[in-house]
């Protein structure tokens, strides 16, 4: 097989896990706006609370369908649900402090810091993911 051959299948199987990535956004997405409106409206949980609720759930339903669908990783679910809940948390923290940053020192508008955190999150996400999250152990004792 020629370096162009192999480039290509390359590129189609980045694309093809990229659609995956979105798709399981989508129905992540999807979960926590239903589980939003169950708590509230079914179930008259406050919204501080439906929020943190729905948010739990979906970041499952997410740590599933990636752990499965997306990168196709086997098992070892302490070991890989670790490293999402870590990925999760300084992705929430690095947008957080940018949103901040953002609108009270560069003094960019809400609307837009928000609308730059919804483009730059999912990029970062799938980076971070792809990378250490969902990298199989090594046989260097990485399973810790």
């Amino acid at each position: 097989m020629s370096d162009k051959t192999s480039l290509l299948w390359q590129a189609v199987a980045l694309g093809r896990r990229l659609f995956r990535f979105g798709a399981v956004g989508v129905v992540a997405t999807a979960s926590y706006y239903l589980m939003m409106r169950l708590f509230m409206n079914l179930m008259a949980i406050p919204l501080a609370q439906a929020h943190v609720a729905a948010t739990i759930l979906s970041l499952l339903v997410s740590y599933i369908g990636h752990h499965s669908v997306t990168f196709e990783a086997e098992g070892q679910h302490p070991y890989y649900f670790r490293r999402f809940c870590i990925t999760s948390a300084i992705l929430f923290c690095l947008s957080s402090a940018f949103l901040w940053v953002a609108t009270t020192g560069l003094m960019i508008s809400r609307e837009t810091a928000a609308g730059m955190v919804a483009l730059g999150y999912p990029v970062a996400s799938f980076a971070l993911h792809w990378m250490w999250s969902f990298r199989a152990p090594s046989a260097v004792g990485d399973a810790r």
